[in-house]
């Protein structure tokens, strides 16, 4: 019951934090300032960097974030929607089919 109050709360807060990000998404940002939000994201809520969890195959998340599956899942989807936004439609794409393969461990 803790546990799934924590998880809650993580994502709610990501949830927060993707819209107000969302909202400040400038085409004509350096990516490299989005890429560093992004990456800080992941290391404060999943204590591991994006690169790490792109490598990893679908076995070794579930073993590696156990409950944070979620966490993940929705720190993946706000990933593709700031992309998207940011117009790096190649990079949104890729974040969708991460996206998938982590909803397909949604477990």
């Amino acid at each position: 019951m803790i546990r799934e109050g924590f998880i809650e709360r993580a994502i709610r807060q990501l949830r927060q934090v993707f819209a107000q990000l969302l909202g400040k998404v400038d085409r004509e940002e350096d990516p490299a300032l989005l890429d560093a939000r992004l990456d800080d994201l992941y290391l404060e809520h999943l204590g591991i960097s994006r690169q790490m969890l792109g490598v990893l195959d679908g076995p070794s998340q579930l073993r590696l974030l156990s409950d944070r599956i979620f966490v993940a899942i929705e720190l993946v989807r706000g990933e593709r929607d700031l992309l998207a936004a940011a117009g790096r439609a190649a990079e949104a794409e890729d974040a969708a089919r991460r996206l998938a393969e982590l909803e397909q461990l949604d477990v």
